[in-house]
This record gives structure tokens, sequence and C-alpha cells, in this order.
């Protein structure tokens, strides 16, 4: 490996020594390095590629990665992630995972550890693997929860003004009980007035056949009579509107 001077001289475990900042085992990592089936990069202080392994030279020239700017390959969002891991990663260590966005599209879960020589800080080992189809099926999950939950508010707007419609028909329903109730009422009244227009008329015509023809009260009786048959009228209306004519 052409970075043995950085990768220092075998320990056991990952991490070297108990002080802090904590240290890599490089000798370790040499042989992570030639083995592993993920992207491996090794980083220097600045962030510029000064290794990378077998791997990610199978997908690309390393000629146009050697030497370059890691950030010159990712996305502006995901320059700003990768700084403040790296940034993180220089004081605490391993800070677990973030996922980038490479340029050309492919999305990155990457892992930095920082290495220290002989408590002089000297860069990275960057581990990263593609996520790119674990982040197409989140995305198409997510359409798919989008479809649902618009169904599910068309569904919950439907269901809402079919609950209105039931209301207001059921106010509906109460209103015409209300006015059936009513035409009942002014039907029962309107047969009594008729059954007493009837007892009127009929002793108006009897008094006239019992009174003399030439009695002053002949005159009287017929304007009752009058009167009466159009009560009779406006009853026999009533019933109408009722219905119950």
């Amino acid at each position: 490996m052409s970075d043995s001077t950085h990768l220092g001289s075998k320990a056991s475990g990952l991490v070297a020594g108990t002080g802090s900042p904590p240290v890599l085992d490089l000798g370790l990592i040499g042989s992570i390095f030639q083995t592993s089936p993920d992207f491996l990069v090794r980083l220097d202080s600045e962030g510029r590629v000064t290794y990378i392994n077998q791997v990610f030279e199978e997908h690309g020239d390393p000629s146009n990665v050697l030497g370059a700017s890691v950030f010159d390959f990712l996305t502006e969002p995901s320059q700003a992630q990768l700084q403040e891991a790296m940034a993180q990663s220089k004081d605490q260590g391993d800070v677990g995972s973030v996922e980038v966005q490479m340029r050309i599209g492919v999305w990155l879960q990457v892992r930095l550890f920082p290495v220290w020589q002989q408590d002089v800080f000297d860069g990275y080992v960057l581990i990263s693997s593609d996520v790119s189809k674990l982040k197409d099926e989140q995305r198409r999950l997510e359409q798919e929860n989008q479809v649902l939950e618009t169904e599910f508010s068309i569904q919950s707007a439907t269901l809402a003004e079919e609950s209105q419609r039931r209301f207001r028909l059921e106010e509906q329903m109460v209103d015409f009980g209300r006015l059936e109730g009513l035409a009942n009422l002014a039907s029962g009244v309107a047969h009594e007035y008729n059954n007493l227009l009837s007892v009127i008329l009929g002793n108006a015509g009897l008094a006239q056949m019992l009174l003399p023809k030439d009695s002053p009260a002949r005159e009287a009786i017929q304007h009752l009579e009058t009167a009466t048959l159009h009560a009779a009228e406006l009853t026999n209306q009533l019933l109408t509107y009722s219905g119950f004519a």
C-alpha cells in the first residue's frame, strides 16, 4: 500500500491506545483496504484523496480521483454535510454514518475515522457504500405514501360531505315532521269548524222556513247564511293546503 508511511504499525483492534483523541490501528486498516467490498478512501487533513482501494479503482479511473478534493465529487448540500461530519469526527472520533450525494446522482453512506500520528492529525479514513437503490426505494415508498395520504384526504372529505348531507337531510325530515304535524292540526280544526258551520247553516235554513215571508229577520238570516258559506270556503281551502281535502 503506497500510503504505508501514514498507516503506522499494527495494534490490536481498530483503535489503538487509550488517549484522546483515539488513534486508529492503521496496520489493521491497511489490510482492510485490500479486502473490503466497500469503497475505502484515504483523505489528508484538507480532504484531498491520497489513496483508494481496489474496489474503487474497478469503478473508475484512479487518476481522476487521486489528489482531488473529496468535495469536488459532491453536491453543495452534501459538501456541507461532509464538512460538518469531518469536523465532528476530528474532535470526537467515530460519529456514525452520514448520507451524501455525488454530482453524478449516486447516494453514498459515508463513515469517517480520523487518523492521528503521534498526536498530529493526519486526515481521515472514509468508508462508503452505495445506497442509491435504497434511496430510490425510499423515494418510491414516500411517493406511494403521498398517494395514500391524498386518497385518504379525498375519502375523508367525501365522508365529511356525506355526513353533512345526511345531517341536512335529517334536519329536513324534522322540518317535514313539524309541517306534517301542523297539517294534521289544521285538518282537524278545519273539520271541526266545518261541522260547526254545517250546524249554523242548517239552523239558518230552518229559521228561514219557520219565519213569515214578510219577517224583517229574514234579511239577517240571509246574511248569516252568506257568511257561513264564505267561512265554509275558507275551511275547504285550509283542508286543501293540509292535503286532506
